[in-house]
């Protein structure tokens, strides 16, 4: 098995799907070339995957879809004849509280790797992303992220959901918490942050 890793977070250097990456690196114990969509040119995505066996996108979910420098990535495929019928598994997760908000990026990605070519392989779609790796909650996206792991090696093509085991009240008012004191530490109101030209400001 030869495993590429991409990184299609429009922030990868300080990015969750860094972190993930990193725990999945950790589970996997094996080596394995690491690539970012927004930096690293197609072209050498494109050779590393032909060379390889399997594919893991990791990602965050952005407007209920996958991140521009992913989307520009898989629009590329065509100028390299890069699918080969690898395996293509997803860990994606979204600030939502429910696992199956990405359930449309996911048939963004299934609809690409049926057009190009490729395999559908396991995928982990995650809830609470943005959040829950600082927690104490933790633990549980690094036991579904060891899942994932076996679940490759093993060729079985599966897809978990998870989230923080709270009540949903509980996330809303613990995430209004935090975002309302990152816009004070901002120099932000409330009422700025509610508008919708808030990243002019």
């Amino acid at each position: 098995m030869e495993l590429v890793i991409i990184n299609g977070s429009p922030r990868p250097a300080r990015s969750n799907s860094k972190k993930y990456i990193e725990a999945f690196i950790k589970a996997y114990k094996t080596s394995c070339s690491i690539y970012t969509a927004k930096t690293d040119e197609p072209a050498v995505i494109w050779e590393a995957v032909k060379k390889s066996t399997d594919i893991l996108f990791v990602f965050p979910l952005y407007v209920d879809s996958i991140p521009v420098p992913l989307m520009k990535l898989l629009k590329t495929v065509k100028q390299s004849a890069a699918a080969h019928g690898q395996h293509v598994h997803i860990l994606i997760n979204c600030g939502f509280f429910e696992p199956h908000q990405n359930d449309i990026a996911l048939r963004v990605m299934d609809t690409f790797c049926r057009q190009e070519g490729f395999n559908v392989g396991c995928r982990l779609c995650i809830g609470s992303g943005e959040a829950i790796m600082s927690t104490p909650f933790a633990f549980i996206a690094r036991h579904g992220i060891k899942k994932l792991v076996k679940h490759i090696k093993q060729r079985k093509n599966t897809t978990q959901y998870l989230t923080m085991p709270i009540s949903q009240n509980l996330f809303i008012k613990a995430s209004t918490k935090y975002w309302l004191k990152l816009g004070k530490q901002n120099g932000l109101t409330q009422e700025q942050m509610a508008e919708m030209q808030i990243e002019k400001k």
